[in-house]
């Protein structure tokens, strides 16, 4: 590709700048799989030196002085130079993917995903084959789906496999800043994330409530940080508390629950924050049962956010569990739960993180386990506490709606919502995915439609 200055490139169409980045890519994707080439035959020149013995110093030096790169060019990062070489690793044992990828027919993106999958070679293959036309988004969705389709009828395998991925790190940056990541499978990080998740929302409400400039409220982040900070100081997780790697149970309380799940406490309609945000909880793991399942050692459970694990795994601490049994109707509406009280109890919210699972605003799927309980119709206006009259929103939309003097309503099933304005016209409406207990066969994530988001509902209101 010739070199074009600044100058040049502003005074071209558009249509020929995208050409020229499309062949940009390309060349790029190119580099990419010579470098992963490269790499690999230098690793395998390294291994055949090693076999032959040390070489003599002098003898080790002048060839690296006629080997040396070019100077002119400064290196990459140790970053970058080790996902470099990891790749190149990875590659030699998918020659035929690392083929496409020095061709330019796929790019790094999806040269990794698909060299990175644990899948059957004629399954990667195939993804190989369809990923020539498209684009790295489709290929990740592609592999992700294969995954989850190759254990799909062995809750076991499943299960061993995410233990398997499960990750952890922990480090310090340039900026001196203490780093954690961790990725945990979803039975361990349930009883995790149901802590993190009742702590988050107890600091969003302290923050709502005791500063009132905007401007100087924690960030999503900083709340995120603060909480993991407080949880690992207060010491909340006992090692006892999650599974090992070959458990297949967890210590601590376990909510068993009729087809539908039982829920950390959630925040209620206009209720008052806790007057310590990180409180002491016993952690505990929810998980969803059917009849059919706790006599089928094979069938698959549900965490509280949709996620299938085995069925066994809550089978095995049946005896010790607390039991509540909730039945529906083919519409998944429950019985009638209706108290004459101001604010939901907390059976009600179990019964409506059964209906809902997650926030009920337009393409929000924040987890119900941090939705609070919202009066569709309010109580200064005779409405009452009953499950028909309630739904799950998260704590900024619930705070947004009310801002917004707009009023959310129910369509004809739990999956279908209206925005009405104070005239009672329909400003918006939209349909959320169904809950995968309410269909069995669907073990997909239920949170695919969009990523949590903090969006504006006036956005959305338009």
């Amino acid at each position: 590709m010739p070199f074009y200055g600044a100058e040049e490139l502003d005074n071209m169409e558009r249509h020929t700048l995208g050409v020229l980045l499309g062949r940009q890519r390309f060349v790029r994707a190119r580099i990419d799989g010579h470098e992963a080439l490269l790499l690999s035959a230098i690793d395998r020149a390294d291994r055949r030196a090693s076999k032959r013995g040390k070489p003599d110093p002098e003898e080790e030096e002048a060839e690296a002085e006629d080997c040396d790169e070019d100077e002119s060019m400064p290196p990459p990062s140790r970053k970058a130079q080790r996902e470099a070489a990891e790749r190149a690793r990875r590659l030699q044992t998918h020659p035929d993917v690392a083929a496409a990828l020095a061709e330019g027919r796929i790019n790094t993106e999806q040269a990794d995903t698909i060299s990175r999958a644990d899948l059957p070679a004629d399954v990667k293959a195939r993804l190989l084959d369809d990923a020539y036309a498209q684009d790295a988004d489709e290929t990740r969705d592609a592999v992700s789906q294969a995954v989850k389709d190759a254990d799909a009828d062995n809750a076991e395998k499943r299960l061993k496999r995410q233990r398997k991925a499960r990750r952890g790190t922990c480090g310090i940056n340039d900026q001196n800043m203490i780093w954690i990541n961790a990725e945990l499978d979803p039975v361990t990080g349930a009883v995790i994330k149901a802590e993190y998740d009742r702590r988050e929302s107890a600091a969003y409400h302290h923050d709502m409530r005791t500063i009132t400039d905007r401007a100087k409220r924690r960030s999503h982040a900083q709340r995120g940080a603060d909480v993991i900070a407080s949880m690992i100081l207060d010491g909340i997780i006992p090692a006892t508390a999650t599974p090992s790697a070959g458990d297949q149970g967890v210590e601590g309380q376990l909510t068993l629950v009729d087809n539908q799940p039982n829920q950390p406490e959630a925040g209620t309609d206009d209720t008052e924050p806790e007057a310590d945000p990180f409180e002491r909880a016993r952690p505990h793991l929810n998980l969803i049962l059917t009849p059919d399942t706790v006599n089928n050692p094979d069938a698959v459970a549900f965490t509280l956010d949709g996620a299938p694990v085995p069925a066994s795994l809550a089978t095995d601490l049946i005896c010790s569990a607390q039991i509540n049994a909730w039945v529906l109707t083919a519409d998944r509406k429950l019985l009638d739960l209706g108290f004459d009280v101001e604010l939901a109890t907390p059976d009600q919210k179990i019964a409506l993180a059964i209906r809902d699972q997650t926030c009920r605003w337009k393409r929000c799927t924040r987890e119900g386990s941090r939705c609070e309980a919202h009066h569709l119709k309010h109580r200064e206006h005779a409405g009452p506490t009953d499950l028909s009259n309630l739904a799950l929103l998260c704590p900024y939309h619930h705070d947004r709606l009310h801002q917004l003097k707009l009023h959310l309503r129910m369509g004809q099933t739990a999956d279908h919502w209206q925005l009405k304005d104070i005239h009672g016209q329909v400003v918006d409406q939209w349909t959320k995915p169904t809950p995968p207990w309410a269909n069995p066969r669907d073990t997909g994530d239920p949170n695919a439609e969009r990523p949590e988001t903090d969006e504006d509902p006036a956005t959305d209101a338009a």
